[in-house]
């Protein structure tokens, strides 16, 4: 659902065309811009329109209507555009939010008859970040709570530490802890950022709104008591609190959807869940929400993902992240995109610092991912492909496993099964013990897939020891256990 947007211009606003720019200063800028009132409108709504489209299950309420008024009015901090709105100090929430994101959700309007918000403009609005549209994306971001507060403390400012925002569905998406700039700026290496700032809306952007609580919807809290218990959420946005440490549990995600909670520690028995979005630990919160549609992918596609995700990060693949991604792949999202948001996670980069030296980023990539040197020919190939721009360097790693044969689709195939085994079979996340397995399985001339096998295990047994073990989340029937029939 797109909640309503009302869109009202200055009076003189289409006595101002002079003053605005007409030639395109980045390449991702609009060239011979329309500023028309009419042309910036439709602009303004597409920038809207494009979180939505990213949020489809999101619910918000149906008495919302979101008041902005347009102006010219640059400022020194920018010419090109900047949003101006109240914020709202309510028991519901632990900090400020903006009036906007406070209407969207409760359909309350805090301004009256006041704008929700203010949009001003500069001379360079259609000339950088990508065009009218996406600048509007970028400003209606912070109305939805991405950003610092001016003297109050917001919800993304509980949420940021030293530089870093911290929520837990963004340092998933995003491979680690996300870097912000000065006033709430995104600072990613995404295809969606130019100069620090982010002009788009993209998976990342999504996933900080989760972690500010931006959705409403009819809403359970459940609290577990000792022994087994079975939950049903229905509709909406649903919780369960355990009352356990996440360490001494396993998540059960089965292929009908049906999801279940064992505390190891035996007190609190077995919870079978259904239509439950947040799971509630003493530590931590899973936000099951984020997993529901990787049921959906069959063998074929999901030991796909293991193989990309065993390529890029040269381990076995962590269970919360693989899911993430797998409800991704569910949700339409290709391999290649996928393949583009590893090659931006701190991880990878650090795997590949200088991708822009071919030679030693083709010899390290075969190296990581089809554990040997390179072939002459090969080397060639790949170098010249680089260079020549045929290939990019943030798909490289997926254009190597597509194009493996014979020995190398083995190995592949091999550490794929560990990254199923390690993350899907055994529930695992623990990323030194998934370095582990693939160091154990060694390189193509030495590679010994059994012991890597047991290993796995072994490190599956110090999982599960009791008042010390790890927190674990598996799947069951949504794709096979590639070790069944192994000896």
């Amino acid at each position: 659902m797109t909640p309503t947007l009302t869109i009202t211009f200055e009076d003189d606003f289409d006595s101002q065309q002079a003053k605005f720019s007409r030639t395109s200063v980045d390449p991702n800028g609009d060239a011979d811009v329309d500023y028309s009132s009419a042309a910036i409108e439709i602009a303004v709504r597409q920038g809207w329109q494009a979180w939505f489209d990213l949020m489809p299950g999101a619910q918000f309420s149906p008495n919302a209507n979101i008041e902005i008024k347009i102006i010219y009015e640059p400022i020194p901090a920018t010419s090109v555009a900047w949003i101006g709105f109240s914020s709202v100090q309510d028991d519901r929430y632990p900090a400020a939010v903006p009036s906007v994101f406070h209407e969207l959700l409760t359909g309350v309007d805090p301004n009256g008859e006041a704008y929700d918000a203010t949009i001003g403009v500069g001379p360079d609005l259609g000339t950088r970040y990508g065009g009218i549209s996406s600048v509007m994306a970028h400003e209606f971001g912070h109305a939805f709570g991405i950003g610092h507060g001016y003297g109050e403390t917001t919800l993304f400012d509980n949420l940021v530490s030293d530089g870093f925002f911290l929520g837990q569905n963004a340092v998933l998406s995003h491979g680690g802890p996300v870097p912000t700039q000065e006033g709430g700026h995104i600072a990613s290496p995404a295809a969606s950022i130019m100069g620090g700032n982010s002009i788009g809306v993209a998976p990342l952007d999504i996933e900080i709104l989760r972690d500010l609580g931006f959705y409403v919807s009819d809403t359970n809290v459940f609290t577990a008591t000792p022994g087994p218990n079975v939950f049903d959420g229905g509709t909406g946005f649903d919780t369960v609190s355990v009352g356990i440490l996440s360490r001494d549990a396993t998540i059960s995600l089965a292929d009908s959807g049906a999801v279940t909670v064992f505390d190891r520690n035996g007190a609190g028995g077995t919870d079978t869940l259904t239509n439950i979005e947040l799971i509630e630990f003493n530590d931590i919160d899973i936000e099951m929400s984020n997993f529901s549609g990787l049921t959906q992918l069959n063998n074929s596609q999901f030991l796909d993902l293991a193989k990309v995700y065993v390529a890029y990060f040269n381990r076995a693949a962590d269970a919360e992240g693989l899911f993430y991604w797998a409800d991704k792949l569910a949700e339409g999202m290709d391999l290649l995109t996928i393949a583009n948001y590893f090659s931006q996670s701190i991880e990878a980069q650090l795997l590949y610092p200088n991708t822009a030296d071919t030679s030693a980023f083709v010899t390290a990539v075969y190296e990581n991912v089809l554990g040997r040197t390179p072939d002459p020919a090969g080397f060639e190939f790949w170098t010249n492909a680089l260079g020549g721009g045929a290939v990019q360097p943030a798909t490289f790693v997926l254009s190597i496993i597509q194009g493996a044969i014979g020995a190398d689709t083995s190995y592949l195939e091999n550490k794929a099964n560990l990254g199923v085994y390690f993350a899907a079979i055994k529930g695992m996340s623990d990323t030194a013990d998934a370095h582990d397995v693939l160091n154990i399985f060694g390189n193509q001339a030495n590679s010994d897939i059994a012991s890597a096998k047991t290993r796995v295990d072994e490190h599956h047994s110090d999982a599960v020891t009791l008042g010390g073990g790890d927190f674990l989340f598996k799947l069951i029937g949504v794709v096979d256990d590639p070790f069944t029939n192994f000896a």
